[in-house]
C-alpha cells in the first residue's frame, strides 16, 4: 500500500509539472508577434541613431574566443560615440602606458547605414581620437543579436558579438 501511495504521489508531480511546462509555451502565432515587436524596436532604435550593443564575447585577431563580463558596451547617439570594450591583439603605435585601448568617448566623423538582407543591418563608424583611427562595423539583426568589427591604424583588429539593448525591455 505504501508503494502504491508513493508511486501515485510521483506520477500526479510528474502531471503537474507537465500541465506547467505546456502552459508556458507560446503558440506560432505569438512567437511571430514577439519577432515582430523585437525587430521594430531594432530597427526604430538604429532609425533614429540611438542605440547601445552590449558585448558578452570577443574575438581577438590571434589566439581563442573569450566570454567577457557585463558592462562591455557600445553606445550611439547621434554623432556621439562612446566605446567601453576590452582589448587583446597586438598593438604597434601606442602610448607607453598602453593608452586607453577601446575605452573612449569620440564624434563621429563619418557614419552609413545599409540593410544587407532582409533581417540584418551593416553600420559603419568612422571615429579619431588622440591616440588612433577607428572604423567600427556593427553589423545588427533583427532578433536584436550584434556583431562589433574593430579596425584601427595602430592596433590589430579585433570582433566582439553582442545584442542591441533595446529601449522597451
Amino acid at each position: 500500500m505504501k508503494k502504491l501511495t508513493v508511486l501515485f504521489l510521483i506520477f500526479a508531480a510528474a502531471i503537474c509539472s507537465l500541465e506547467g511546462c505546456a502552459s508556458m509555451r507560446m503558440t506560432s502565432a505569438e512567437k511571430a508577434a514577439k519577432a515582430e515587436k523585437i525587430a521594430s524596436q531594432v530597427r526604430d532604435s538604429l532609425s533614429s541613431w540611438s542605440f547601445t550593443i552590449e558585448a558578452d564575447r570577443m574575438y581577438p585577431g590571434r589566439g581563442a574566443a573569450r566570454s567577457i563580463s557585463s558592462g562591455y558596451q557600445v553606445t550611439v547617439r547621434d554623432y556621439d560615440f562612446n566605446s567601453h570594450l576590452p582589448y587583446f591583439g597586438e598593438a604597434w603605435r601606442v602610448p607607453y602606458d598602453g593608452g586607453h585601448g577601446l575605452t573612449f568617448k569620440s564624434k563621429i566623423i563619418d557614419r552609413s547605414m545599409t540593410q544587407v538582407s532582409p533581417d540584418s543591418y551593416e553600420i559603419k563608424i568612422a571615429l579619431r581620437d588622440s591616440e588612433d583611427d577607428y572604423l567600427y562595423t556593427i553589423t545588427v539583426f533583427d532578433n536584436g543579436n550584434a556583431n562589433i568589427l574593430v579596425n584601427c591604424r595602430n592596433r590589430e583588429s579585433i570582433r566582439f558579438s553582442g545584442n542591441i539593448k533595446l529601449p522597451y525591455d
